[in-house]
């Protein structure tokens, strides 16, 4: 797990524009073949994480270091994949795996476990639950069960929880303040928010301050407005489209009216605008994201942002993306991969992930405990079990088999749409046919 002060763990960026794919980077950095340890009483785990920074390979090294004290039979060989979002990390480990490359255990988020499991790429791992139970059993009542419930596909569980990032709404507490405006409830209505995004609101001289940002990405902009309105983006198990659906249509139209009616939000990413930096130097007054923003916030002291419940429309359904590790069916070794699986669930480690002042990390602990009590106070925001709160009424992000291409065509026509290039209605029934042809071949 990344461990140093610029990390930049499971930022799900907007896909709406994807970079060009970087080469795989297979950074293998401790040697070994990889043996039965039936023979030698030594084996070799292939480790593939998302390299996605520079100290990414040093944060992992850091966090397995007391797994290799412990087995020092077992090597460790870290190899880490550079891509600019989970959905081409996935398509990218893919296919090496097509390739001829043998990885033992992935690190992989929901964006990626149901490609895994359709393509029989990955183990399922109840016999091992099961088997280990007992040793498993502080640990299995330490986790939501949606957490869990959403590493299953079609009756199979693949991974174990071990972080994970939901959609919050942050806001300014320091512009809420000047404003006269008090923290918005628990049970806050779109309604609510669209008043307090007018009042905060300015277009006099100097820079414009506005009431939200708009997200067009697709865990970050259009799923929450989706799940609030109580629908989402697919149907009949991911075999179809559903932007067609009424609710989905009226939730953009939504997003659109931000922009250019209630006229509470500038165009996303419009000459280089930074949501982040716009709400640190007092000029944004909310945005949607999960923990990540504290990686921006600790580093510059910056403690005016508090978080509140995603506000209700039809439901107050939040949106979660959690990630683990799969055991993949190239290995030699899927007992010695469950130990190091295991090792990943235990308290002391996980509690790596809540970070400090000087190690801010950007993901909330799958444990319960973690995510509720401790050190996770220490940092922003102070109503931090807002995330855990959020999870009582929650749904994973969508993740059809074809992950990167479908998330790739919905970010596509949002940007289109939000920028006025295509209309809410006709961009949404050509993304949705265009859906329905990865769907369903």
């Amino acid at each position: 797990r990344q461990l140093g002060k610029k990390e930049n763990v499971m930022m799900r960026k907007p896909l709406a524009t994807l970079a060009l794919a970087a080469l795989v980077s297979a950074m293998v950095f401790a040697g070994g073949t990889q043996e039965s340890p039936g023979t030698t009483g030594s084996a070799t785990v292939q480790f593939v994480f998302w390299a996605t920074g520079p100290d990414a390979l040093k944060g992992w090294q850091k966090t397995l270091s007391d797994f290799q004290k412990e087995h020092p039979s077992i090597t460790l060989n870290y190899v880490g994949v550079e891509a600019p979002d989970w959905g081409q990390y996935i398509d990218k480990v893919a296919t090496m795996i097509a390739g001829g490359q043998n990885p033992d255990v992935m690190w992989v988020a929901t964006e990626g476990v149901r490609l895994l499991a359709s393509k029989s790429l990955a183990y399922p791992i109840d016999d091992l639950v099961n088997r280990d139970k007992a040793e498993l059993s502080d640990y299995l009542s330490d986790i939501p069960q949606s957490l869990l419930d959403s590493f299953r596909i079609d009756g199979k569980l693949y991974e174990l929880p071990y972080s994970y990032n939901d959609m919050v709404m942050w806001y300014n507490t320091d512009m809420f303040q000047k404003a006269g405006i008090a923290r918005p409830a628990a049970d806050w209505t779109v309604q609510d928010f669209v008043k307090i995004a007018q009042q905060l609101t300015t277009s006099g001289g100097g820079q414009p301050q506005y009431g939200f940002a708009v997200d067009d990405g697709y865990f970050t902009g259009i799923v929450p407005w989706l799940y609030a309105n109580g629908t989402t983006l697919y149907k009949n198990n991911f075999s179809q489209g559903n932007l067609d659906d009424p609710r989905v249509i009226e939730a953009v139209q939504f997003m659109y009216d931000l922009i250019y009616k209630y006229k509470v939000s500038p165009l996303p990413g419009a000459q280089g605008y930074n949501p982040t930096n716009a709400f640190m130097a007092g000029n944004l007054a909310m945005f949607g994201a999960g923990r990540w923003p504290i990686l921006s916030f600790v580093p510059e002291g910056f403690t005016s942002a508090d978080i509140q419940l995603w506000p209700r429309w039809r439901t107050q359904t939040a949106e979660f993306g959690v990630d683990g590790f799969a055991i993949l069916r190239a290995t030699k070794n899927k007992d010695v991969d469950w130990t190091l699986v295991k090792y990943m669930t235990r308290k002391n480690v996980m509690s790596r992930l809540v970070g400090g002042k000087d190690t801010p990390i950007s993901n909330i602990p799958a444990r319960i405990s973690l995510a509720t009590t401790g050190s996770i106070a220490d940092l922003v925001p102070s109503h931090f079990t807002v995330f855990s709160d959020a999870l009582k009424d929650s749904r994973s992000l969508p993740n059809p088999p074809d992950f990167p291409r479908a998330s790739a065509i919905v970010g596509r026509y949002l940007s289109l749409i939000l920028s006025n290039q295509v209309g809410v209605k006709d961009g949404l029934s050509k993304a949705n046919q265009e859906l329905n042809a990865i769907l369903q071949q």
